[in-house]
């Protein structure tokens, strides 16, 4: 008497279906093999390591580049010398379309550098109001401090970016927070003169008596640097 399993149909459908595994097995590895050889072939970088490729693409502007090397998922655990992701160089040198290609494909918003950087404090120091409204939307936290207590908003205030200030300061940061040093982002616009900035903060009630560990009050700050229109405005009441 037939077993099942053993003979007729069970037979042949156990056959059937082991070489079906081994066929997408082998589908598979071949698959995999061409991606490795593919990127071998295209860059005989020696030493240099796909992640490398993929920052120098950022740094380059390649959009073509980079957008290989993301499709082949080179961009999850990729960092560079100082910890940074991808993310946040792309950030770093304004190009709009690379933060869309790396969000798009699942890169982390919160990654942060060895300094606790993150894409939004790149954003942020460069001005880029664009890139910063399209990290909030993707779930920056507007709040989020590197290493010296240094928030995106005191990095903008520092450049004198007014969109990216206000951007910011919609989205929940907190103007009368402090720095290691104890500076507030209204000592960071009142050091360059910010006026814009520093104007804007005042209206939002920005704490203007709040010294740093050096006994500094915004004022002070600009007094020291000759930032005379800064005084004035800092003065009023």
């Amino acid at each position: 008497m037939a077993q099942p399993g053993r003979e007729g149909p069970f037979a042949e459908a156990s056959c059937l279906t082991l070489l079906n595994s081994r066929t997408m097995l082998r589908a598979l590895t071949l698959s995999i093999a061409f991606v490795v050889a593919a990127f071998v072939v295209a860059h005989p970088a020696g030493a240099q390591s796909l992640r490398d490729l993929l920052f120098d693409a950022i740094k380059a502007g390649d959009y073509a580049e980079t957008a290989r090397l993301v499709k082949a998922g080179i961009h999850y655990t990729a960092r560079n010398a100082e910890g940074e992701s991808p993310l946040m160089a792309a950030a770093e040198n304004a190009r709009l379309d690379m933060v869309k290609l790396l969000l798009a494909n699942g890169a982390d918003v919160a990654a942060r550098s060895s300094n606790g950087e993150s894409a939004l404090h790149a954003a942020a120091l460069h001005a880029d109001a664009e890139i910063t409204r399209l990290l909030l939307q993707s779930g920056a936290q507007a709040d989020l401090l590197n290493r010296n207590g240094e928030s995106p908003l005191f990095w903008a205030s520092l450049t004198g970016s007014i969109d990216v200030v206000k951007l910011l300061v919609e989205r929940g940061a907190q103007i009368n927070r402090v720095d290691a040093k104890g500076n507030s982002v209204l000592h960071a616009a009142a050091a360059d003169g910010h006026l814009s900035v520093i104007a804007y903060l005042l209206e939002r009630k920005a704490n203007r008596s709040v010294r740093n560990k050096a006994g500094e009050r915004p004022v002070d700050m600009a007094t020291a640097r000759g930032q005379d229109a800064a005084v004035k405005l800092l003065s009023r009441r």
